[in-house]
């Protein structure tokens, strides 16, 4: 194994911890089957065509603590220069924030924005080079919440000092706080701060304009073989209360429940919202009208970009604004039209697991 640039002092007591905390990542994630890891990287549970759900985290999760400590701990360090990311809506969440130089390295579906391409992969979500991670030479690591992967990194980088910091957004307003924090982060605090102003201000606009209006009825289709959908996710039901509508799903005791056809009927959704684009959309319509679904008869089937509805990053405030203009539709009794449709997947993009 090549040995990094860090240092014989810094090195050398942390040799024994990388290789122990190598096999212990995959053999940690390979075991646990039904697992969900981290958001905007995969889902154990969910079809390989689905969007990923996020799973609603643990009370005292240190990805949850309080806004104040948070910005206590931040202060006072040293501003990170060379970051990996491991989930995409971090990725997207640092070059929101105006550090997008500052990355050094992320996991396999970071593919927004353009430049973040280029960027060095470390992994795919759920299992996580622990040497190439290191080869990349990190003063932080973002990661989304504490998964199996990110717990079994932790013990080599903490032995190598190099923070591990978590950022699980439960609510919009989350995620403009976490634009500000990356900022902080990463010695970008001006801009961040900006556009995190321009996300919190369009967020409150959109409450203000959509969240006390007729509440509709929705069911979110993550996944169509077997059916998925959105259950207890506390921040894609906060996009849709900010919109006036009600996740029909909400009050169940996962984040991602695999569903049957008819408990979808018996709830009588009034509208239906799927990461399917174009004719994909079109056959989800077919689908849900062969079986008699008034809203899917009365053309109520809206397609969202998935990586921007699904992802907990800053472009899920636009598509909460998709959606608020979809729900009026509704409102208005107007069909889904094929302006509002997702795109077709693209030539050069697998289709992907993560949302």
């Amino acid at each position: 194994m090549a040995a990094l640039a860090l240092g014989a002092a810094a090195w050398a007591p942390a040799a024994a911890c990388r290789a122990t905390a190598t096999a212990t990542a995959t053999a940690t994630v390979t075991a646990t089957s039904t697992a969900t890891t981290i958001a905007g990287a995969s889902c154990a549970t969910v079809p390989k065509e689905a969007a990923c759900a996020r799973p609603a985290a643990a009370s005292g999760d240190p990805a949850h603590s309080a806004a104040a400590a948070i910005a206590a701990q931040d202060q006072g360090r040293q501003p990170a220069t060379r970051v990996v990311t491991l989930a995409p809506s971090l990725t997207e969440l640092a070059y929101a924030a105006g550090g997008g130089s500052r990355l050094v390295g992320t996991v396999t579906s970071s593919d927004y924005p353009l430049a973040a391409r280029r960027l060095p992969r470390v992994g795919d979500g759920i299992n996580i080079s622990l040497e190439r991670l290191l080869s990349l030479r990190p003063d932080l690591v973002l990661a989304w919440q504490p998964s199996a992967a990110t717990r079994a990194l932790a013990p080599a980088l903490g032995a190598l000092h190099i923070p591990l910091e978590y950022m699980a957004p439960r609510s919009l307003d989350d995620i403009a706080r976490d634009v500000s924090r990356v900022g902080r982060l990463l010695g970008t605090a001006p801009q961040a701060d900006a556009a995190a102003a321009a996300l919190a201000g369009r967020i409150a606009r959109l409450r203000a304009q959509y969240g006390t209006r007729r509440t509709i009825r929705v069911f979110i289709e993550i996944g169509t073989d077997p059916l998925y959908t959105i259950g207890r996710d506390a921040l894609l039901n906060d996009a849709l209360r900010t919109c006036g509508g009600v996740n029909i799903y909400a009050q169940s005791a996962l984040a991602a429940p695999q569903v049957v056809a008819e408990s979808v009927l018996l709830a009588r959704p009034e509208a239906i919202i799927t990461a399917a684009g174009g004719r994909r959309r079109q056959a989800r319509q077919a689908y849900w009208s062969a079986l008699r679904l008034p809203a899917a008869q009365a053309g109520r089937v809206y397609a969202i970009d998935p990586d921007a509805l699904f992802r907990p990053g800053p472009r899920l405030i636009q598509a909460t604004a998709d959606l608020c203009r979809d729900l009026d539709q509704v409102r208005a009794g107007q069909p889904a039209t094929p302006a509002r449709s997702a795109p077709e997947p693209v030539p050069d993009r697998a289709p992907r697991r993560h949302p």
